[in-house]
Parts: structure tokens; sequence; C-alpha cells
């Protein structure tokens, strides 16, 4: 059975409900929330979930309109034989920000020429899928199924 999105994006990110710092050394907190400027969490804090869950939904909302600039600027349309491949936008948007998708150019224009396959190649042929490659792996796959589809 396939995850919904928010389920997938919370596996793939962990939780904690504490200031951490991630692979890169950032703080982070909650689902992959880097901690910026505008944040008032304070390191060794133990915060709830539900505030954790707040700080999710408008990370996941930033992500979902970052993805949405990217699949218009790239020319890649989405409906709702392809919702799947939007929320694979969303998620890498989510843990990279839009820059970051920004830069898979081959990756976005295969999206866009509707080419699955190569846009899942391109997914794993990057440092992304080395830095957190079952994630790579399980969007690309993602992916990849629509190519039959």
């Amino acid at each position: 059975m396939q995850k919904n999105l928010e389920e997938r994006i919370k596996e793939h990110e962990g939780f904690r409900s504490f200031i951490y710092k991630d692979s890169l050394g950032k703080a982070t907190i909650g689902w992959g929330h880097l901690i910026t400027k505008e944040d008032d969490y304070e390191e060794g804090v133990e915060y709830s979930v539900d505030q954790l869950e707040d700080t999710f939904q408008h990370d996941l909302e930033n992500a979902s309109q970052g993805a949405m600039r990217i699949a218009a600027d790239c020319d890649i349309h989405i409906n709702e034989h392809r919702a799947v491949v939007f929320e694979v936008l969303i998620e890498m948007v989510f843990q990279l920000g839009e820059s970051g998708v920004r830069k898979f150019k081959k990756f976005l224009l295969n999206l866009s020429k509707l080419q699955y396959n190569g846009a899942a190649d391109e997914m794993l042929d990057s440092r992304w899928s080395m830095q957190t490659p079952h994630r790579a792996e399980e969007l690309s796959s993602i992916i990849r199924s629509q190519a039959d589809a």
C-alpha cells in the first residue's frame, strides 16, 4: 500500500521533539524543520508533538508552493493521473528546498517531457542519492512507476 505524502515525509525525516544538528550540522527540530531566525525554539527544551505538527504543516505548505512554482517554470504538467509525480516533487522541495531541487535540471527536463525512467535515473545519479539512498530509491521508484501508468 502506498503511503500518503505526509506519512512518507515524516517517515523519511524522522522526529525529534528537541533541537538537534542534521547531517549538515544545521539546527533542526520536529520532522526535519530547519531552524530559522524567525523561530523561537530554544536549545534544551522539549516541544509537544502538536506544536511541531503545526510547524510541519507550515513547512509542507511552503514545499507545496515551491513545487508548484517549479512545475510552472519547468512546464511540468500535473493532473490527477500524475499526482504522485507532484507529491515526489513536493517531498524533494521539503528536503532540499526549492533552490536545491531547481539544480536537478535533467530530472526536471525529463519530467516535463513525461520521460519518467529518465527522470528516475537522474534522481539516482546525484549527490542527494548518495546522501539519502533509501529516500532517493523510494522516490525514484515512484517516478519510474509512472512510465507504465
